[in-house]
């Protein structure tokens, strides 16, 4: 039989604070999080005494014996709030990892096989498509898993979103089993470890600039333009050509080497190839006018620079 509950709120409040954490993190700052934080932790508690004691509650009564510390009871929770922002920086990462993952996901048709080669529709063992060369491992933390606390280290072989509109990741387990998990399950690291992956495969854009270029921008290197232009050999009209960005003359040089090497000799029969190369190098206030590398191409600030090196490939000589 249930102890009677008691009807000191000062005694009822100190017991109920107990079951509380010396400090809590939320990870967000904003009032609606840590006022929901404490709407969840007194609904908690609640429940906790409900099952110890006897509340004398009926059920549909609309006054309940916690109804006079629910107040210092929030309280008590807010003076054990701290707003880390290492916590608030990893629930920011973890949330715009997330955002990106599923962008990538659906404009592959609402399913991405991370695993198998399959876009678009649901991998199936009987028949499944070419593997890719690697593929991620994550960790995920489910607490209705029992074993290891909790956590559990997974292939991914599928990222999807279901009917609900939940983005979920196909997982391959140690025992070979094949199992579906929300998204959030997947541990911060593993959430990066999939966006990686997406980016390598073409996915995902890449949002980091070239380290080259970025100390291009800086002003610490000289930029190269390297551009193959092509004329008819029978007229001198211009047929078309080619720009490509290189931070040494090497580079540029080996370019126009793997351009013929790779070319078809009887189109070039028709055809002639002037080869030149300019150090592009515009002030400091307009280099930060470049987001991207390829934002100088919409530019021809580059043609008007005298190349320092140009060479004629296949006119014969007059």
């Amino acid at each position: 039989m249930k102890s009677q509950l008691t009807t000191d709120t000062d005694l009822l409040l100190g017991e109920m604070t107990d079951y509380l954490p010396a400090l809590y993190f939320p990870k967000s700052s904003d009032d609606d999080t840590i006022h929901t934080l404490a709407r969840k932790e007194f609904f908690r508690v609640q429940d906790i005494m409900r099952r110890m004691y006897d509340t004398d509650e009926e059920p549909g009564d609309s006054v309940s014996p916690f109804d006079e510390v629910e107040e210092a009871f929030e309280q008590a929770v807010y003076t054990r709030v701290r707003l880390d922002p290492n916590t608030i920086e990893e629930a920011f990462i973890r949330e715009e990892t997330i955002r990106k993952i599923r962008e990538a996901v659906e404009k592959a048709d609402y399913i991405i096989g991370t695993f198998y080669q399959n876009r678009g529709v649901h991998f199936q063992h009987e028949s499944e498509s070419e593997e890719y060369d690697s593929t991620p491992i994550v960790v995920i933390h489910n607490p209705e898993y029992h074993s290891y606390g909790g956590y559990e280290a997974a292939t991914v072989f599928e990222l999807f979103i279901d009917a609900r509109g939940k983005l979920c990741c196909t997982l391959n387990g140690e025992a070979g089993e094949d199992f579906d998990e929300p998204i959030e399950h997947v541990q911060t690291e593993g959430l990066l470890e999939l966006a990686h992956w997406l980016e390598q495969q073409g996915f995902i854009a890449s949002e980091t600039p070239d380290l080259k270029y970025a100390a291009w921008q800086r002003g610490e290197i000289k930029m190269l333009i390297a551009s193959i232009e092509i004329y008819r050999r029978d007229t001198d009209e211009s047929s078309g050509g080619a720009d490509n960005i290189f931070y040494d003359q090497k580079a540029a040089m080996e370019y126009f080497a793997e351009y013929f090497a790779d070319a078809d000799f009887q189109k070039m029969q028709d055809s002639y190839f002037v080869c030149s190369i300019r150090e592009f190098e515009p002030s400091p206030e307009e280099r930060e006018s470049y987001p991207t590398i390829e934002s100088l191409f919409d530019l021809s600030d580059f043609l008007s620079v005298e190349p320092y090196y140009v060479q004629t490939v296949n006119k014969p000589l007059p």
